[in-house]
């Protein structure tokens, strides 16, 4: 940048610079005053890198901290919505989702496989998933989960959450029909859904999403099945998590919910028996 003041300027003398009087007084100065710039410059790069990867390029990388929402006291509905698993297992978890989310797009690519095969199919746990469509940063996560839904009612919504994740950038109104459409799906049924009944499934998601404070995605609620098609929360968490912590808190939970079935003389003579 340029400074204010009086212009030094360099006259030459043969091959002999020559400095002019104007600057030769304040040279001294200049240079403490350039020095000090200098070092005011380094320092203002070093806080806006620090910034920027506070705020940018770490979420960006890592994901989002992990944060633990708070358990809710009463049991969570997981009527009429997407689960896999077994609907009389004990340990039940619910995810609130995004298709377009980046993060929710690594867990289901690489940490749903794994948990499917260990703990749904084999009956250890139930999987429900509710959308949680962030639209002001993900334009096409609406459309995405409406398609998702309407696929739901067909029993088609895990083969097409898979489809949707496995391409996170295929969004677009032609590539969701698409996938639809491989699908088999009874296509008048199909768009009538989408017509009539998609939206209000897909809010009604979102408003129970805000009725339990959940503010990133994915959400991860984790708990026992009090009744058929209700959820007591045990623990709460948000943010990607690896296929080891994820499996760890599963394993937490199932031996709390297994701890809960037994009293105390069959904890104490070990006959206790997870249901």
């Amino acid at each position: 940048h340029t400074r204010g003041g009086s212009q030094g300027r360099t006259r030459f003398s043969g091959n002999a610079p020559l400095v002019d009087t104007a600057m030769s007084g304040t040279s001294s100065n200049l240079s403490f005053k350039s020095l000090l710039d200098v070092l005011a410059s380094l320092s203002m790069l070093t806080v806006s890198l620090g910034l920027a990867w506070v705020y940018l390029i770490k979420p960006t990388l890592l994901g989002p901290t992990k944060k633990t929402m708070e358990v809710p006291r009463e049991p969570v509905s997981i009527a009429g919505i997407p689960a896999s698993g077994n609907s009389s297992s004990r340990l039940v978890v619910l995810e609130f989702s995004d298709f377009e989310c980046p993060f929710c797009g690594r867990f289901a690519r690489e940490v749903w496989p794994a948990i499917n095969d260990e703990f749904v199919l084999t009956g250890r746990a139930q999987f429900a998933f509710r959308s949680m469509p962030l639209e002001t940063i993900h334009k096409r996560a609406l459309a995405a989960a409406r398609v998702a839904v309407c696929a739901g009612q067909q029993q088609q919504f895990w083969p097409l959450h898979d489809a949707l994740f496995k391409q996170p950038l295929a969004l677009d109104d032609s590539s969701l029909m698409a996938k639809a459409d491989d699908l088999e799906l009874d296509q008048a049924a199909f768009r009538g859904c989408l017509s009539a009944q998609a939206e209000g499934l897909v809010r009604k998601d979102v408003s129970v999403a805000n009725e339990l404070h959940v503010q990133y995605t994915p959400s991860f609620f984790f708990g026992i099945r009090v009744d058929h098609d209700r959820l007591k929360v045990l623990k709460t968490v948000s943010g990607f998590q690896s296929l080891p912590a994820f499996k760890k808190i599963l394993e937490e939970t199932e031996a709390q919910i297994k701890s809960a079935n037994c009293g105390l003389l069959t904890r104490m003579f070990g006959l206790c028996k997870a249901t």
